[in-house]
């Protein structure tokens, strides 16, 4: 991102993004992430249940690390798998 002239000093909505293999592990790994800063959006994707995130928050390497981290750690005994996030340039 900072190669494509973003200011990583400024907070950008950045969308995350959670697999699982059934609906009530999506609803019970959504309710440990549930924040007032973030949004939740639940819903099937093929075979799989998605747990979208929004969330606003400042992208650098250890913000980005420290919500993987999370939630990793909230999906794994779930049976589900983070599978990264993305953020417009702006």
């Amino acid at each position: 991102m900072r190669q494509n002239g973003a200011d990583l000093s400024t907070p950008r909505q950045t969308f995350h993004y959670l697999y699982f293999g059934t609906e009530r592990a999506a609803r019970r790994a959504a309710k440990a992430l549930a924040r007032d800063d973030r949004t939740l959006d639940i819903h099937q994707t093929g075979n799989d249940w998605a747990v979208k995130i929004g969330q606003i928050m400042v992208v650098d390497e250890e913000t980005i690390e420290a919500v993987g981290a999370e939630f990793e750690a909230i999906a794994e005994p779930e049976g589900g798998e983070y599978d990264g996030w993305e953020a417009a340039v702006e």
